[in-house]
């Protein structure tokens, strides 16, 4: 399941990185270094993340917090769910950890295209 989130969100963070390709290029003609604006946009990645973390421990929290019983989804055999508030913090922490984790190969991608192709490019 993690994989697929991960593919998942690579996708989106590739989007996203890609929108922002020619600000990456004025950025860097301006002379900012790649680590700052790796950092800005490891940092976008991580915001999502933490977005989608929150709504997703959140709903977890409120949704199992008292339990659930399993037994008609695993036909009748006993079984308890129960999403703790250490379980939702968990959940959070992969969901940032994720996010930034799937901007790295976009973000090193857009930085290494060099500013004068970026900024010929238009969509």
């Amino acid at each position: 399941v993690l994989l697929c989130v991960l593919m998942i969100a690579a996708n989106a963070m590739a989007m996203g990185v890609r929108d922002r390709l020619t600000e990456v290029a004025v950025m860097r003609v301006l002379g900012f270094g790649q680590g700052t604006i790796a950092l800005l946009l490891l940092g976008e990645c991580a915001i999502v993340g933490a977005a989608g973390g929150a709504i997703g421990a959140g709903a977890a929290l409120a949704l199992f917090v008292r339990g659930i019983t399993l037994g008609a989804v695993l036909g009748g055999t006993a079984g308890m769910f129960e999403v703790t508030s250490a379980v939702a913090l968990q959940g959070f922490a992969i969901a940032i950890i994720l996010a930034v984790l799937s901007g790295v190969l976009p973000v090193r991608a857009a930085l290494n295209v060099p500013p004068a192709t970026a900024l010929r490019q238009t969509t």
